[in-house]
């Protein structure tokens, strides 16, 4: 029989700059109660087995943006269609 596995996992994020640079610290398996716990019985015999993973780090991650932030308008781009079309005498 397997028991149940449980981990918890914190992380922080904060814009600075004018949203332009974000810190983030994020800390995995701060409990540190990652592994498994198996346990059997055939008639006279048990068996059990505890295993212990190392999966608990922090780590810290700093990121910027360059250039602009705002979306620029798309252009209005033509073709060359519409001049064949009013020669054509299209619509």
């Amino acid at each position: 029989m397997f028991e149940p596995r449980a981990n918890l996992s914190v992380g922080l994020r904060q814009m600075l700059l004018k949203n332009k640079m974000t810190i983030s610290l994020n800390v995995n398996d701060v409990l540190n109660t990652t592994g498994t716990k198996v346990s059997a019985q055939y008639e006279n015999v048990k068996y059990n087995m505890v295993e212990k993973y190392d999966n608990r780090f922090v780590s810290l991650r700093l990121s910027y943006n360059f250039g602009s932030t705002t979306v620029r308008a798309a252009r209005n781009r033509t073709t060359g269609i519409e001049e064949e079309t009013s020669r054509a005498g299209g619509r």
